[in-house]
């Protein structure tokens, strides 16, 4: 079981052809403990007893009527909680194109690199790129 503490801010831009979003947060998670002592680590298997902060940048752009340019920016910091000692870092880019093409059919494209710092898990770098094709039966 989970004490949870939660903050959570946004601020945000709404104009006729961009829109510009920032979100920042900040998550603390520990375990209760009983009588004040800390529970063993085998109750806790999924290291949730941690501290997390961390910031997005959303920004969305109508190229047309029809077309929309979306570009995001997060990054996030996870640190451990006394008595334990680890640090994550993560980051992601991603942007991408959504298009129109009839009032039922949509596609998109885009492009994502992500970054993950730690002294507990293995790092790495991913790029990728994607794209989706949707169409609403009726």
């Amino acid at each position: 079981t989970y004490l949870q503490a939660n903050f959570t801010v946004t601020f945000g831009s709404l104009g006729a052809r961009n829109n510009v979003f920032v979100t920042g947060f900040y998550v603390h998670t520990q375990l209760i403990s009983g009588a004040g002592n800390p529970l063993p680590p085998i109750f806790d298997p999924q290291g949730n007893n941690n501290t997390q902060t961390g910031a997005t940048i959303s920004w969305n752009h109508n190229l047309t009527g029809l077309v929309t340019l979306s570009a995001n920016v997060t990054a996030v910091r996870t640190v451990a909680n006394p008595p334990f000692e680890a640090t994550t870092r993560q980051g992601a880019a991603t942007i991408g194109l959504t298009a129109v093409l009839s009032p039922r059919t949509t596609v998109s494209v885009g492009a994502r690199y992500q970054l993950l710092r730690s002294d507990v898990s293995p790092e790495y770098n991913e790029g990728a790129v994607f794209g989706g094709f949707t169409y609403t039966f009726k």
